[in-house]
């Protein structure tokens, strides 16, 4: 579709498709049920390829990046949402009183969500892509990125 701005001729952007399911690998390494974003930003992978645990001093960011999350998933209200070429991208904001400052899990979907907009609660699964944790949290927040990302809007 063709429209007119500025006297300029603009594309709109097109519909995206829905999201496919997204299948864990059977082979995947997946964290505990009861892990938490939080959990997550501080453990450090054992040399089997497990998670050892929550170690004081959390971690340099990445360790636990290619772990699936818990196979319940996470929950949280979404903040932002936004569109990066053919692809869904959505914020959620974590509380958590062992987090210090503000830490969000950025959320990339293959497609769209229907019904998934600001202000709503979801629940999500997905792949650790990234764990980006910041030397100074109230500057700039933690960040979980996923992909290979399901998405249920509650």
């Amino acid at each position: 579709m063709l429209y007119f701005v500025n006297e300029q001729m603009v594309e709109a952007e097109t519909e995206l498709p829905p999201a496919a399911p997204v299948v864990m690998p059977a082979d995947a390494f997946v964290l505990a049920d009861g892990t938490t974003p939080g959990d997550a930003l501080r453990m450090k992978p054992d040399g089997s390829g497990g998670i050892a645990g929550a170690l004081p001093g959390g971690n340099s960011g990445g360790d636990v990046a290619g772990f699936w999350t818990p196979q319940n998933g996470w929950r949280g209200g979404v903040v932002k949402v936004w569109r990066q070429g053919d692809q869904t991208c959505y914020s959620i904001e974590v509380f958590e009183s062992i987090t210090i400052g503000q830490m969000f899990v950025t959320c990339v979907v293959d497609g769209s969500v229907p019904g998934l907009k600001e202000n709503i609660e979801v629940k999500f699964t997905g792949r650790i892509r990234a764990v980006e944790r910041s030397s100074d949290p109230m500057m700039k927040p933690h960040r979980i990125v996923l992909d290979s990302v399901n998405t249920w809007v509650l």
